[in-house]
């Protein structure tokens, strides 16, 4: 039985969340559990921007691809757009 590939964001190593429980956490998740999570992350990754080993840059990439693999196109860009407009739920 062999590996699926992982996605290019795989972390060689992370800090402290296991990167296979993380994306089964997301892929458990309702939309407005996956939207909050997002709006979460994807603010924490900036917060995080001067320290390029953050698990949050990983995690924020991991909800993009759980977005996508629920063909949902819209939900990041709607949850980046109330981090940055500051309206985050």
């Amino acid at each position: 039985m062999t590996t699926p590939a992982r996605p290019n964001w795989w972390p060689a190593r992370w800090n402290v969340h296991d990167p296979e429980k993380y994306v089964d956490k997301l892929k458990a998740m309702t939309q407005d559990q996956l939207r909050k999570e997002a709006e979460q992350y994807i603010w924490l990754s900036a917060y995080a921007d001067n320290n390029p080993r953050s698990d949050y840059h990983w995690m924020v990439d991991a909800i993009y691809d759980e977005y996508a693999r629920r063909e949902d196109t819209d939900g990041y860009s709607k949850a980046y757009a109330a981090v940055v407009a500051g309206t985050r739920g």
